[in-house]
């Protein structure tokens, strides 16, 4: 079982008030996702590997504003880090078990969603922030083991 991860990205500030979190943004879904595509005949490679836009969902706060100005102004972000916590099976202690870093990044799409609350089904949805960003750089980072895979692109 996982639990919330939380983005930290020193240009974009969050106010989670979860202890040792305060200046990350907490995150409700993440999409990330590459890709390389192959010939269903021979599996040879057709053309070269894609990424998708790092696209995550969050609760809105002091960090939508900021992250619109980064997207009008095409701000580049030099750094971003993902954290995803689970609890130790031993202990019970949440765990940073895995990591993701990125470098070079710009934010391609920034969008709320807001949910109708009157309506049973809606119930205890908060107002949402969707954050899609390219980047140039990428490390995936099991942190238990020290295993990583690290993937650059200078053209984003």
């Amino acid at each position: 079982m996982t639990v919330y991860s939380f983005i930290n990205c020193g240009a974009i500030p969050g106010k989670e008030a979860e202890t040792g979190h305060e200046a990350h943004i907490r995150v409700h879904e993440l999409q990330l996702s590459s890709n390389l595509p192959v010939s269903e005949l021979d599996n040879k490679v057709k053309s070269k590997r894609s990424r998708q836009p790092l696209t995550y969902v969050s609760e809105m706060g002091k960090h939508t504003p900021v992250t619109f100005q980064h997207l009008f102004n095409n701000v580049e972000i030099p750094d971003l880090e993902v954290l995803f916590y689970r609890p130790d099976i031993v202990s019970g202690d949440m765990t940073n078990y895995f990591t993701i870093k990125f470098k070079r990044l710009k934010v391609v799409y920034s969008g709320i969603t807001k949910r109708n609350v009157y309506l049973p089904e809606s119930d205890s949805f908060p107002d949402e922030h969707t954050t899609k960003m390219v980047y140039g750089n990428v490390v995936y980072s099991y942190n238990e083991d020290g295993i990583e895979a690290e993937d650059e692109v200078n053209d984003h």
